[in-house]
Order: structure tokens, then C-alpha cells, then sequence
């Protein structure tokens, strides 16, 4: 039986995420698994198998983006189309509130995930590629850096629309809303002539990397450079990473010698959604919000 899920279920989805991905000790919190499910709620579902849980997946929902994920499936389970339905059921809820893309995350080694995904008609598209932070940025006091947590929403809305509109309706603002409301995130602005013109966040509850996007044609490089010396200053116990859509071009050039690549993650969209994310751009700074 399909049914949306619910705060009571979280307990029992965290146990079995964690058999799912063989985490050993590193259980996802209840906290995490919270804020996946309130950007989307609707969308995310759980599959029950005599009175227990079969099955759970998460999405979210980016302005006209939709990401499904984490999913996961009892072990013993696999193969009775329990994963099939609850990818349908996400990618459907997507779709009704008017998602043009809709794409997903799989590990390479996980053939037998790939396959399932493509025989639902999700096709590979570009890797997503995960950087490990080797060596700090000197700290660099600039006078253009707004806190995110002390910037007006108005101006933070209006970075959005402006983001939005050079990304096909792809829009940021309820994490970056989510991030600005944890009181464990760092969130900053850089401010040109008073816009706000790109930003860099780490928001452990929910996506332990550093994320982020700024506007096109402004000094990317420099401030990328200076907003990730302020997360670095604000996390200095933290091992810091950042995961790129390897379509960014632009986001590439900008790591240099003081990241090294982790590893690399399949990025598969679904036939007919995969709205921009099809199309090369060699100006975007985006750096993926999506994998809880």
C-alpha cells in the first residue's frame, strides 16, 4: 500500500535508510529527514508491506525543477516493482505542480538502481562531481559580504527571480529559506551596488556540502574565492566539500589546486523533463543544492 508520509514513520524510515545504504554507525538524523521531507511533503511517500515499511522516498521541489531522492527499499524486497511505484508516485506529484526537469542521483556502482531507473524512462545525463576542500583560503574581510541571516527577504527574493529567470524557473529560495531558519548553517551574500548577486551556504541539518549560485557576468572566480573563505572561517572543524553538475562549465574553471575530486555520481533525468539541464551553459555558477 502506497501512502504520503508522516513525521510518526521517520524513526522506522531512518532504520531502514540505514540497512539501505549500509551506513554502519552513521544513522541520518531525525532532523535530516525532517527537512527532506518538508520542501516537497506531498511528494514523498512510503510503501507499506504487512504493516511495514517496504520503502521511502523524498523530493523536492525547485521552482519548475523537481529532484527525487533519497530513495530506498527493504533489501529483502528489491525487484517487486516496490521501488517502481514509489518513483512513479514522486515523479507524478512533480509533474502535477508543474516541474519541466525532474532528474535523480544514483552511485555508478548501483547497475542494478541505473537499470531500474532507465527502464522507467530516466536517461543519464551529466556526472555530478563531489570536491574534497584540501587547503584554506586565506580569510578575507570584504565589505560586499551579507550575512544570509541578517540580509532583508525582500532583497533575497528579488536575487531569486533574477536567478530564476537565467535558469528556466529553477529557484533556491525555500533552501535558502531553510538554511537562513538553522541556526547550525552559514549563509552569504555578495553584494554588488546593493543586489545581491550570488551566495555560498552550509547547512549540515540537510546537505552536508557547500552549495550555492551566483548571476552571470559578474567576477566569479572572486567571489567564490572570498564567500568560501567566510564558510571556511564559520566551519573551521568542518571538512568542507562542494558537488557540481559537471554541465556547469563555468563552475568547473573555477575550482582550482585547493580541491581535489572525491568522486563523481551519476545524473540521470527523466525522458521528456529534462528541461534545461540538457543544454550546455558556460556561464552559470551552480553549485547543486538537490542530495540531502
Amino acid at each position: 500500500m502506497l501512502t504520503v508520509m508522516n513525521k510518526c514513520m521517520l524513526e522506522k524510515i531512518r532504520l531502514l535508510d540505514n540497512v539501505c545504504f549500509n551506513r554502519g554507525d552513521n544513522y541520518r538524523s531525525i532532523g535530516n529527514l525532517t527537512e527532506l521531507s518538508s520542501n516537497n511533503p506531498d511528494g514523498c511517500f512510503v510503501i507499506m508491506h504487512e504493516d511495514e515499511i517496504a520503502g521511502y522516498i523524498f523530493s523536492r521541489k525547485l521552482g519548475s525543477v523537481g529532484f527525487i531522492g533519497p530513495l530506498g527499499v527493504k533489501p529483502a524486497l528489491q525487484g517487486k516493482s516496490f521501488g517502481k511505484t514509489i518513483i512513479q508516485a514522486s515523479c507524478d506529484t512533480l509533474i502535477k505542480v508543474g516541474c519541466k526537469s525532474i532528474g535523480l542521483e544514483v552511485l555508478p556502482e548501483r547497475g542494478n538502481n541505473i537499470g531500474l531507473y532507465q527502464k522507467m524512462g530516466f536517461i543519464p545525463t551529466f556526472s555530478t562531481i563531489t570536491y574534497r576542500k584540501k587547503t584554506n583560503y586565506e580569510p578575507t574581510k570584504c565589505d560586499k559580504v551579507v550575512n544570509g541571516k541578517d540580509a532583508d527577504i525582500n532583497t533575497i527574493l528579488s536575487f531569486d527571480r533574477a536567478f530564476s529567470n537565467e535558469h528556466n524557473g529553477y529557484s533556491l529560495f525555500k533552501d535558502i529559506e531553510s538554511a537562513i531558519s538553522h541556526k547550525d548553517s552559514s549563509i552569504f551574500f555578495y553584494e554588488e551596488k546593493r543586489i545581491l548577486v550570488g551566495f555560498l551556504c552550509y547547512s549540515p541539518l540537510t546537505n552536508p556540502f557547500v552549495w550555492g549560485a551566483f548571476l552571470r557576468d559578474y567576477s566569479q572566480k572572486k567571489i567564490f574565492e572570498i564567500l568560501f573563505s567566510y564558510i571556511e572561517k564559520s566551519n573551521q572543524d568542518k571538512k568542507l566539500k562542494i558537488r557540481i553538475n559537471s554541465r556547469y562549465k563555468k563552475t568547473l574553471s573555477i575550482i582550482d589546486n585547493s580541491f581535489e575530486v572525491e568522486r563523481s555520481i551519476l545524473r540521470m533525468m527523466l525522458t521528456d523533463y529534462e528541461g534545461e539541464y540538457m543544454l550546455m551553459d558556460n556561464k552559470s555558477f551552480v553549485a547543486s543544492s538537490w542530495v540531502g
